[in-house]
């Protein structure tokens, strides 16, 4: 087992000349040795699929008996272009045997994406892998109704999403009719231009009630980070059945009658 901190006693016993001979050193204080580890690596809200312009805090906790020098705590990119020497602090943590460094990295670039590494002195180390890939700008979509306030049930309208800024990697564009069913009524197509409108054409339902477009980034590694833009109302749409139940009661008599 391992050996805590503290005064111990210490007994050896010796035989000489068929005598057994004990002798005993008592109030010893033992300090243990405990290689430094690195225990635990925390990201900001756990995200590691990040855009450009977006920041985001990583915390390193090293532990050590005896506790490495503080100067000996370091951030490394596996780009050795990306200098983070600037970005982190190192403060005392619950014990005097505790280290915490804490990365702050502000104003995210796509050639930040990589390992991020945490060093504890010159061998021991925790890394962990930044997505960032560029932020998307996308418009309010647009839904053409033939300046129309209203659309009969099973007609058509046209929802457009206008996108620009693409990063490098592929993009994706669909439009949403949040129906409640968040059904995508839109096939998502690879944009390669700098700018672009995908239009759809979508045949009107009576749960329509607002559009929505997102784009889909995909990052250096491979994930996807989703944006979302903001939501257009549906226009009403007419011909659907819009008898709701109707209360009628008297108000003498305190008797509610549902007629359905």
């Amino acid at each position: 087992g391992y050996l805590d901190d503290g005064i111990h006693s210490c007994q050896s016993e010796n035989f000489v000349r068929n005598e057994e001979r004990t002798s005993s050193l008592k109030n010893v204080s033992a300090i243990v040795v405990r290689k430094t580890e690195i225990d635990l690596l925390d990201v900001k809200n756990n995200k590691t699929a990040l855009l450009t312009n977006e920041s985001t805090v990583i915390t390193c906790r090293i532990v050590g008996k005896p506790l490495i020098d503080k100067e000996s705590v370091n951030w490394t990119h596996e780009s050795k272009a990306v200098d983070l020497s600037k970005n982190f602090t190192v403060m005392k943590g619950e014990d005097d045997f505790t280290w915490v460094s804490v990365l702050n990295l502000t104003e995210l670039f796509v050639d930040l994406s990589g390992m991020i590494i945490c060093h504890a002195g010159t061998s021991v180390k925790r890394s962990i892998y930044l997505a960032i890939a560029d932020k998307v700008y996308l418009e309010d979509p647009v839904l053409s109704l033939s300046s129309m306030e209203e659309i009969e049930k099973d007609n058509y309208a046209t929802i457009s999403c206008a996108v620009s800024g693409f990063p490098k990697k592929s993009v994706s564009l669909s439009v949403i009719s949040t129906n409640g069913d968040n059904l995508e009524i839109s096939t998502p197509r690879s944009i390669t231009e700098k700018s672009g409108v995908i239009s759809r054409k979508h045949r009107m339902g009576c749960n329509d009630q607002e559009f929505l477009c997102t784009v889909r980034t995909i990052a250096e590694d491979g994930r996807v980070i989703e944006q979302k833009g903001t939501v257009l109302a549906a226009p009403v749409v007419t011909g659907c059945s819009d008898m709701l139940p109707v209360i009628a009661g008297s108000a003498g008599a305190g008797v509610v009658i549902i007629a359905i």
